[in-house]
């Protein structure tokens, strides 16, 4: 299974543009990707034929896990600070 975001990223496209072929709007293909809301029987029907898939990978896809980012590095020590306004000076 694959997530929503990574169906459209097949096709290049931006949430913009998936939207737009799709005829349902951007705002609900980010929360759907998101995880925020199911979309119900019509929208996935869309979402189907939009990204030229079967109505059963749009349902696995929106059922999938949201992907998950890398954690953020943590921020850096003082001492790591220090150094880097040292570098900038010279």
């Amino acid at each position: 299974m694959v997530h929503l975001g990574i169906l459209r990223g097949r096709k290049g496209w931006t949430q913009r543009q998936l939207a737009e072929h799709a005829g349902v709007s951007v705002r609900q293909i980010r929360r759907i990707e998101a995880g925020q809301v199911r979309p119900r029987w019509p929208t996935i029907a869309k979402l189907a034929r939009a990204l030229g898939v079967s109505e059963d990978e749009i349902l696995a896809a929106v059922q999938e896990p949201v992907p998950m980012l890398s954690p953020a590095s943590p921020p850096p020590s003082p001492e790591a600070k220090a150094k880097i306004r040292k570098r900038r000076k010279r």
